[in-house]
This record gives C-alpha cells, structure tokens and sequence, in this order.
C-alpha cells in the first residue's frame, strides 16, 4: 500500500490478513511542512495505491482529513465513528 500526494509518497504500509477473509492495513500519512514536502493538508486530493511489488493493482482517491479514522473501500471511503484510546503518559 502507497499514498501518494501527487509524485510524493506520503506513507507506505503492507497489508494484512485479519480473519474472516478480510484484509485490513494501517497506514501513516506524512503530513506538510510537519514531515516531509509535497504531502498533505486538510482538503488535499490523495491516491492510495495497491501494490504487489513495484505494480499497482489498483487505486483508490481520497480526500486527506486529520480528524478521523476511515474505512477504505475500492469505491471510495467512508468515516468509522469509533472511540481512539490513545496511550496514557504520566511521570
């Protein structure tokens, strides 16, 4: 898997097998200025690329947002209303 901003590669992960014949992945986008030049702001037209090898199987567009988890489907996205416990940090 591949995200592209344009020609740059925002983020790449490998896909995985999580049970009942599904197919899942995780993947890190790279934002602007934070990360790396050429990748995305709210708003931002992105592609995200399947891959075996160096071929692209298939690709999907999507619309880079930084408030929420999606669900990424060979027609498109879709929000997942899902609650994000994030790490607890304490000294």
């Amino acid at each position: 898997m591949r995200a592209l901003v344009g020609d740059a590669i925002c983020g790449e992960t490998m896909s995985r097998d999580i049970g009942g014949g599904q197919v899942g992945f995780v993947l890190d986008m790279l934002a602007l200025n934070g990360d790396a030049l050429g990748c995305a702001t709210n708003g931002d037209a992105v592609m995200l690329q399947v891959l075996r090898g160096s071929d692209v199987l298939g690709q999907v567009p999507l619309i880079w947002r930084n408030d929420q988890i999606r669900q990424v489907w060979p027609s498109g996205t879709r929000a997942v209303n899902n609650t994000i416990f994030l790490p607890l940090v304490t000294r």
